[in-house]
């Protein structure tokens, strides 16, 4: 009786020691997404992947320059880069059992539309029917500003939502105003750590890490009213422009890179 039980323990101690083990290892496993911006075309054909029923998706173009300068129709790119010749150009999501919200449309319902934009968040995956693709875990439409209404529709541009940028102000910022594009700006320090771990005065950097040397240094965000400056009237997002000239204000503009430069879509003090 003392050895069947004995028995008995070595075989939940072995259960129990394997269990967290294949946790473990599925957790790790599971791969981490990335945000591909992605421009409709009348071209893109919704497939299922040999019959998946289940499964949405189409084969697109790379792009070659991060999607917030621009991407052509049937173009999908990463925010931060263009799209490598090595990476998968077949794009699937697994829609079954989905509801969309009233008036709501889902992505492949408007993907053959131009003037559409999509956000996939995406990782790369290797499977028996679909091969090497970018599975998508969750989708949003992706709106866009027109940067001249006599352009054609190939020059729409895609307002990405932008990466935590933290600014300490300081006597040794340059603040500038362009007139002739209603912005304000500043070039700033290249913080050499995360912004967590502290900034001199006038420097800048990101959340999770330091700003690269080929990364601009100069920041630039639209103001409504130009006139609010001089009238001391400031929207609350751009009174940055009055307490960065102090080291003891700090602020957190959300940014993407495009034109050599961080364009701002949105900025708060940080307390």
């Amino acid at each position: 009786m003392k050895k069947v039980f004995r028995s008995v323990l070595i075989v939940v101690g072995l259960i129990s020691a394997i269990f967290p083990n294949l946790s473990e290892t599925k957790a790790a496993r599971r791969p981490q997404s990335y945000p591909l911006v992605c421009r409709g075309a009348a071209s893109l054909k919704i497939d299922n992947g040999k019959s998946l029923a289940w499964y949405a998706g189409f084969t697109f173009t790379r792009g070659t320059k991060p999607a917030g300068e621009g991407l052509a129709p049937g173009e999908c790119s990463w925010m931060d880069r263009g799209m490598r010749d090595d990476e998968p150009d077949k794009l699937y999501e697994n829609v079954e059992g989905q509801e969309f919200p009233p008036g709501k449309k889902p992505w492949f319902l408007e993907i053959n539309s131009p003037d559409k934009y999509w956000t996939f968040q995406v990782s790369t995956q290797l499977s028996k029917y679909l091969g090497k693709h970018l599975a998508v875990t969750s989708a949003s439409p992706f709106e866009f500003t027109v940067k001249d209404t006599a352009r054609v529709p190939s020059d729409l541009e895609v307002r990405p939502p932008g990466y935590p940028l933290v600014c300490r102000g300081g006597p040794s910022l340059e603040i500038v105003i362009w007139p002739d594009s209603s912005n304000i700006g500043f070039k700033f320090v290249r913080g050499t750590k995360p912004a967590g771990e502290g900034l001199a005065p006038g420097e800048c950097s990101w959340i999770d890490r330091a700003v690269n040397a080929g990364e601009p240094s100069r920041l630039s965000q639209y103001v409504e009213d130009l006139d609010s400056l001089k009238a001391g009237t400031l929207a609350p997002e751009n009174r940055w422009y009055t307490e960065l000239h102090s080291s003891d204000k700090y602020w957190t503009f959300m940014v993407y890179n495009k034109s050599r430069q961080l364009n701002v879509t949105s900025a708060r003090p940080r307390e």
